[in-house]
């Protein structure tokens, strides 16, 4: 009898800790699925904010203000962009990359959340752009020679990776950080010819 009681508490210990083990499993799927609801809807929610900071970044990085000058071409009937000589306009060209342009192109890929402590979970959020960078259109020189800002116009194409602390229980992201190494951004070679 005795041995018989025996089989049966352990029998009902091992059922509970199999229910307790599913119920947490499944708990965390919640937790998980959670966390990755509240990551899209701050990549949704954040849109122009990482457009404009993606905009800043590759700005400062890739549009340096260049040295251009024009001249006449006895051949062609408009003027040209000339690498040699500095006779008609010398001066400085700003540029700008658009946020605009940045966000239309946002397309988004999350990772898998990654439990920490308690209910917070990090996802790291990717997110792939495009962008031209080009004159400023309010610039003098773009003024003065429309025809020759899409010269200096140049394409760029790449990712940037944002590791976001969400917390389950609050349903927030409590932290977006976006490490430098992860910014992979891309200049998009150019065919071009000179009239």
């Amino acid at each position: 009898m005795r041995t018989r009681y025996a089989a049966i508490i352990g029998t009902m210990i091992a059922a509970a800790f199999l229910v307790l083990s599913v119920s947490a499993a499944c708990g965390q799927e919640d937790h998980e699925r959670i966390a990755e609801e509240v990551a899209r809807e701050w990549a949704t929610t954040e849109a122009e904010a990482i457009s404009e900071e993606i905009a800043a970044m590759a700005l400062q990085k890739y549009g340096p203000r260049v040295f251009v000058e024009v001249v006449d071409d006895s051949v062609s009937s408009s003027p040209r962009v000339a690498a040699a000589r500095r006779e008609e306009f010398e001066g400085r060209v700003p540029m700008e990359a658009s946020a605009g342009q940045i966000q239309e192109t946002l397309q988004w890929e999350f990772g898998a959340p990654t439990k920490m402590e308690g209910g917070r979970y990090e996802v790291i959020a990717t997110a792939s752009i495009s962008f031209d960078i080009a004159p400023s259109e309010s610039s003098e020189f773009s003024l003065r020679m429309p025809g020759l800002t899409s010269e200096f116009e140049e394409s760029f194409s790449g990712s940037v990776d944002y590791r976001l602390e969400v917390d389950t229980t609050t349903r927030e992201v409590s932290s977006a950080k976006m490490p430098l190494y992860s910014v992979r951004i891309y200049r998009i070679p150019q065919e071009r010819t000179l009239n």
